[in-house]
């Protein structure tokens, strides 16, 4: 399959690449490691966009926009949905929508403008946890927030605090470029560690790998950095789903 993929993309001259490690590599996630993990792992995705090679090798010098999609199964309107949401509301990072089991997938990261979950923890419990299974009603999101549910039921795009997704456009420069267009630093090179007010990267919630934490997905930590560098112009566009 991963063939039949490079060369769908070598006929349409996309540049890509594509490693197999096997199952030698897999990452030891125990330790309250996964999240860790996880960073490293997007941060060696984008590390062409880091390092420059991938503006060298289609011949630009930079890159505006950078499209990160998860594991997940995705129509092609939904992500053109996201591009064409981004420009249109000159937003600072757009996310698709997930679902899964009749709620809301990402509700871990997703946070409304004031921070307050997606959903209330006690409904979820009550939902996943009935006896017989969905026996219990379906949970209901933004109850706290009824303005940008209205926006969530007419499928407009609507602000956040923080969302991932499965599908998320980002301002590449973030990711290439501190405050005010600081070139990155050679203390903005490291994994899953944070990076200051230079560049952003995936991380943990914590610097310290010996204090690695589970307690915030590094998709939640990654808006995080971008408020405190101004970019907190974050939306979530209900229509891409």
């Amino acid at each position: 399959m991963l063939g039949v993929l490079a060369n769908l993309l070598d006929v349409h001259g996309v540049t890509y690449r594509i490693e197999v490690r096997g199952e030698g590599a897999i990452s030891d996630k125990s330790g309250g490691r996964r999240i860790f993990e996880l960073a490293k792992l997007r941060n060696e995705v984008m590390q062409p966009l880091y390092d420059g090679s991938a503006a060298r090798a289609v011949g630009v010098e930079e890159f505006e926009r950078v499209l990160f999609m998860n594991d997940i199964i995705f129509c092609a309107a939904d992500i053109l949905e996201i591009l064409y949401e981004h420009e249109n509301q000159g937003a600072d990072m757009t996310c698709s929508l997930d679902w899964g089991s009749h709620v809301i997938y990402d509700r871990w990261v997703m946070r409304t403008m004031d921070g307050t979950p997606t959903y209330a923890q006690s409904d979820l419990t009550t939902y996943f946890y009935a006896d017989p299974p969905e026996s219990a009603p379906v949970p209901q999101p933004l109850t706290s927030d009824p303005l940008t549910l209205g926006h969530l039921t007419r499928l407009e795009p609507f602000q956040v605090f923080s969302c991932w997704n499965g599908a998320v456009v980002l301002p590449a420069a973030a990711f290439v470029s501190g405050v005010g267009g600081e070139a990155l630093g050679e203390q903005d090179q490291g994994d899953a560690r944070g990076t200051g007010q230079g560049a952003v990267r995936f991380r943990t919630a914590k610097n310290d790998e010996s204090e690695v934490t589970e307690r915030q997905s590094e998709c939640f930590i990654l808006p995080v950095d971008l408020w405190k560098r101004g970019m907190g112009r974050i939306q979530v566009v209900p229509r891409a789903r």
